[in-house]
């Protein structure tokens, strides 16, 4: 059946087997059209949700081959940081246990003080002596801190010479006081045994 012979306001038609009658309307002449449009909107309804993360990537950000350094070697980074910086800040103390390290300081262009900066040695005096049969060498001597702010007393080094100025002997004395504050004062005194023919005894701070 046509369109044209509906008409506008529908008829009244029959099913020629069952006999049914029903009112008939006219199909609108886009309706195939506007049902393309609605497959068309349902299919783009029916699309999956595009995945909008990094090809190759993770939810973390890290990218296709990416590494992320272990927490251990950034702790082991930070360990040896602090150790530079401590051997930098208190390349002084260093220095005073150590003596030689002054050297390797002043190789990278950081300068120390040498051991005994800032101290003179006073009133030093030596005397042969012999106490029950034993000949001893005595060493005597003072430690002035002339500097303006505290200093390490350092180990002293007493050296023995023959006639000759030839080094015959040495060793190694204790002062009393391991620091002094500006104009303190520390002592030092050494009992020799067997100093042999010594003419001069030589008194330095150790390491210098």
């Amino acid at each position: 059946m046509g369109a044209a012979s509906v008409g506008p306001e529908g008829r009244k038609v029959r099913c020629a087997k069952c006999g049914h009658t029903w009112q008939q309307y006219r199909v609108p002449e886009r309706a195939g059209a506007e049902t393309r449009m609605m497959d068309d909107e349902a299919t783009e309804l029916r699309m999956p949700t595009r995945d909008t993360r990094p090809i190759g990537g993770d939810a973390r950000g890290r990218g296709r081959g990416g590494r992320r350094l272990p927490v251990g070697w950034i702790a082991f980074g930070v360990v040896v940081a602090g150790i530079v910086a401590g051997g930098l800040l208190a390349r002084a103390a260093i220095v005073d246990a150590w003596p030689p390290s002054a050297r390797l300081y002043a190789l990278v262009g950081l300068p120390v003080d040498p051991p005994g900066a800032g101290l003179k040695l006073q009133g030093v005096r030596s005397e042969h002596r012999v106490e029950n049969g034993a000949a001893l060498l005595i060493v005597e001597g003072r430690i002035v801190n002339d500097s303006d702010r505290e200093r390490a007393v350092p180990k002293l080094r007493a050296v023995t010479l023959d006639a000759e100025k030839k080094p015959l002997k040495s060793w190694t004395i204790e002062p009393s006081q391991t620091g002094l504050l500006p104009g303190e004062v520390a002592i030092f005194q050494s009992a020799e045994s067997d100093p042999g023919a010594a003419a001069e005894v030589m008194i330095s701070f150790e390491g210098e």
